[in-house]
């Protein structure tokens, strides 16, 4: 870990940090943020991790409250004979 504080991680490679920059984290000063500390080694990968987690959990929460909404509308795109 002391090495790791030392040497930082690498933004270009870790898929919790591409995650978090290609689908959930739309503040770009924020993302920024996390990838400097991170790049730094202020930042841990299991704290990168932890970021990612909440924010894809709070993606899904939304995605089946809204899933859950359109249920009552899909006869309406369903081919009938």
């Amino acid at each position: 870990m002391a090495e790791y504080r030392k040497k930082g991680g690498n933004t270009d490679v870790d898929v919790s940090y591409q995650w978090l920059a290609i689908m959930f984290e739309s503040n770009d000063h924020r993302l920024k943020q996390i990838g400097d500390a991170y790049k730094s080694g202020a930042l841990l990968s299991g704290e990168l991790k932890s970021i990612a987690i909440e924010k894809i959990n709070a993606f899904l929460k939304d995605h089946q409250i809204k899933r859950e909404e359109a249920r009552d509308k899909l006869p309406e795109f369903l081919i009938k004979d």
